[in-house]
């Protein structure tokens, strides 16, 4: 990918550049790179997407004030008339930036926002992560019901085997977080085998239910 990147730039090939930066989700590894290149489109839509790119590189990085400041100039340009598509992606991401500064009331706003927003604009794939989010928002209220409901509605909206595998598992830790060990050990036992190394937070709940 490196060398490919290093001879497009050197054919000052910019549309490549920056295709190759945003679909590999290397946008914060070149940020100046990527917002110069948008900038010359003077296009919102791809000018937008760069912006949300380079907060999610910010947030994944731990730099939240950041991608904070990122994602309120994306929402300035939103509020002026930005792409509708794009303005939802960057509500999902100002709502993952609400959850990891542990701000779950806003979080979950956000995400239901989002949620109505994409059902209007029948973007399915965004109404898939605005339930995700809105069920992580709940759990971290320590509104269990409310988040066991979302989480089940993801994995059967999904219906991939990773998505049931992963909402099997957050549901049995919330059934754990409860006392409810049986009920708990019989969710987890359940849940389908859909290879690949285990995440961590299915480790955790090995040891918790299963010690």
């Amino acid at each position: 990918f490196s060398a490919w990147l290093h001879r497009a730039r050197n054919a000052g090939a910019d549309d490549l550049v920056l295709a190759a930066l945003t679909f590999s989700g290397r946008i914060g590894e070149s940020p100046e790179e990527a917002t110069r290149i948008a900038s010359q489109t003077a296009d919102p839509w791809i000018e937008l997407d760069v912006l949300a790119g380079r907060a999610a590189a910010e947030r994944s990085a731990g730099r939240l004030t950041e991608a904070s400041s990122l994602l309120d100039e994306a929402e300035r340009r939103c509020a002026a008339g930005a792409p509708a598509y794009r303005c939802l992606a960057v509500t999902l991401e100002r709502a993952k930036l609400e959850l990891d500064r542990y701000r779950p009331a806003i979080a979950r706003e956000l995400a239901g926002d989002a949620l109505r927003r994409a059902e209007a604009l029948r973007e399915w794939p965004q109404r898939l992560q605005a339930i995700y989010r809105a069920a992580e928002a709940e759990r971290y209220r320590d509104e269990k019901v409310a988040a066991r409901a979302l989480y089940r509605e993801y994995a059967l909206s999904d219906g991939s085997c990773a998505a049931i595998r992963a909402a099997g598992t957050l549901e049995a830790e919330l059934l754990f977080d409860e006392h409810r060990i049986t009920r708990a050990r019989a969710l987890a036992s359940g849940r389908p085998d859909c290879g690949g190394r285990p995440e961590m937070v299915d480790l955790v709940l090995e040891v918790e239910l299963f010690q």
